[in-house]
């Protein structure tokens, strides 16, 4: 029954011979580990496609809809957590094998005549991978992802000249609102999964017109000694895909991903951060503050990719060991470094903050008694209806002790617009700093009723 199938399907797909062709093409003998970093990011791909393909069965993009969709997914659904997991961790590896794969064929020269469009290709691949993760960033809808999205879509509005209409075409308004979320949600799903299969195809096609580059020794690149993709190509490409898909589900089962409360637009307190993988761009726009924040949000990346892009045309010479191109390792190292070493100090801060949050989070039930007077006493419940629940002219104040530190809070109560421009709050810096801590305790007290 199987067989005769088979036998349909081949005599009109020539399946067979695309099997052989791929299983027995002959790469060179200088093929080893390093080579599967392009397989393994397809792989994480199609994984990526699969779960992705599950998650939009279930998922309502409305801001209304979007944040309990997620939540059912993860609590009802069968299986939800893990593959919604799946889909977070996966973005995450993704956001490292790609760029190592280009590391590679940068070490190994590999960007060179005739595999100039293979390279630019690879690179556009890299914007896609990162495009995919910041379009995706928004749609669980929760606090984490709407205003780290709002960061990221002001950084748009910095373009000279044509910024604010590309805010609004992003956006679909001056604010993230339903439109965003549906425009975010169809680029996503529908606009990057296109640009994908046609970027991954054409890059296939043009690595099998060109052969691998193999060794940057032409000696070791001889097809003749070299060996097929099946079985020993192969086998290591399987055994990356099966640690790979072990580590996810391991990491979705015991991690899963994040989802904090539902988007909260009127609370601009809250203290944006990116995933770990664009912590190092956030790390380096606190160095390019007020008019400079053009160039650190789009002018050095803007060069940095622009370069890449140019590379096989800049870099005509013939293909060389790394060590014999120290200018190249240069380049490729300290951009590493760079990298490495801004997400490194972004963790940093990034733990202090918790670590004097997680102080600041000590309740004492007195002092949120005494604190709720005060809130009444000074007028306080006029902009945070609800005893501070609601908001009115001023957000809701439940979970602000968990985003800011004790300092944080106390210094904003003496002078709001020093911390928040344009903040329209009062200045309290009348009361003591005993009476101040006493409110940020009743803060602490306060719960959704």
């Amino acid at each position: 029954m199987f067989k005769k199938i088979y036998r349909f399907l081949d005599e009109r797909l020539g399946l067979e011979g695309a099997a052989n062709f791929w299983l027995r093409k002959i790469l060179p003998p200088s093929t080893n580990w390093f080579f599967t970093l392009g397989g393994a990011a397809l792989f994480l791909f199609v994984v990526q496609i699969i779960t992705g393909i599950f998650l939009a069965l279930y998922y309502a993009p409305t801001p209304d809809g979007a944040h309990a969709s997620v939540r059912y997914i993860q609590e009802k659904v069968f299986f939800g957590k893990i593959i919604r997991g799946i889909h977070h961790w996966a973005a995450s590896f993704l956001m490292v094998i790609v760029p190592l794969h280009l590391l590679r064929v940068f070490f190994w020269s590999a960007y060179k005549k005739p595999r100039e469009l293979t390279w630019i290709i690879g690179v556009f691949l890299l914007l896609l991978t990162a495009a995919f993760a910041f379009t995706g960033y928004l749609l669980p809808w929760d606090q984490r992802a709407y205003w780290a999205t709002v960061v990221g879509t002001n950084m748009m509005g910095l373009v000279p000249v044509i910024g604010e209409y590309v805010l609004k075409i992003v956006r679909g308004g001056v604010e993230l609102g339903a439109l965003a979320l549906t425009r975010f949600y169809a680029v996503h799903v529908l606009v990057l999964p296109a640009l994908f299969v046609f970027l991954v195809g054409l890059h296939l096609y043009l690595i099998t017109k060109h052969n691998s580059a193999g060794s940057w020794n032409p000696a070791k690149n001889a097809l003749s000694k070299g060996f097929a993709f099946y079985p020993k190509q192969a086998a290591r490409d399987l055994t990356v895909a099966f640690l790979l898909i072990s580590a996810l589900l391991f990491l979705a089962w015991k991690f899963g991903a994040p989802l904090e409360e539902v988007a909260d637009p009127v609370d601009d307190t809250y203290i944006p951060r990116p995933d770990w993988y664009f912590l190092f761009l956030f790390q380096m726009l606190k160095y390019f503050p007020g008019r400079w924040e053009l160039v650190g949000a789009l002018v050095i990346p803007g060069l940095f990719f622009l370069l890449l892009l140019l590379l096989p045309f800049l870099d005509r010479g013939e293909r060389k060991a790394p060590y014999r191109r120290p200018l190249a390792l240069l380049f490729g190292g300290g951009v590493v470094f760079g990298i490495a070493f801004l997400t490194f100090l972004s963790v940093k801060e990034d733990r202090k903050l918790r670590a004097a949050q997680a102080v600041a989070a000590r309740f004492d039930p007195f002092l949120a008694h005494e604190g709720e007077k005060l809130f009444v006493e000074n007028g306080c419940d006029g902009c945070h209806e609800d005893g501070g629940r609601k908001a009115a002219t001023g957000p809701s104040l439940i979970g602000a002790t968990r985003r800011h530190s004790q300092d944080w809070l106390i210094q904003h109560f003496k002078d709001p617009e020093a911390l928040v421009p344009g903040s329209e709050m009062t200045k309290f810096d009348y009361l003591t700093e005993e009476e101040m801590i006493k409110l940020i305790h009743y803060m602490k007290s306060l719960k959704r009723k």
